[in-house]
């Protein structure tokens, strides 16, 4: 899938561009209409998806809280959905801090 979307150059260069300075400035904007907080240009959360094909070999490695083998996909987005970060791949026993502390994206 991911091949699929990054091989198109217009899908590519609208929805997986990086973010200018004035993108976070609109951003913090709407994030401070809606809670009055200045300094946030959109919220971030990991989900955790079943990996059922998992080779028996990576279930240590891939198996977390959920008590079977997961991959983690973190994303981050606005108020108007827009994704701002995306990065999937992680093992399933990395928790949200973890992965943000990891992530080169946000560095």
């Amino acid at each position: 899938f991911a091949q699929g979307v990054l091989a198109s150059d217009e899908i590519r260069n609208k929805y997986f561009r990086k973010m200018s300075c004035a993108d976070a400035r609109q951003a913090e904007n709407m994030h401070y209409d809606a809670h009055g907080v200045y300094g946030m240009a959109f919220s971030i959360d990991c989900t955790h998806f079943c990996w059922g094909k998992c080779p028996t070999k990576y279930h240590g490695q891939y198996q977390g809280k959920e008590k079977i083998p997961t991959v983690v996909i973190e994303a981050g987005c606005d108020y108007q959905l827009r994704f701002w970060h995306c990065v999937f791949g992680y093992v399933g026993t990395m928790n949200d801090i973890n992965i943000w502390d990891s992530s080169s994206k946000l560095h």
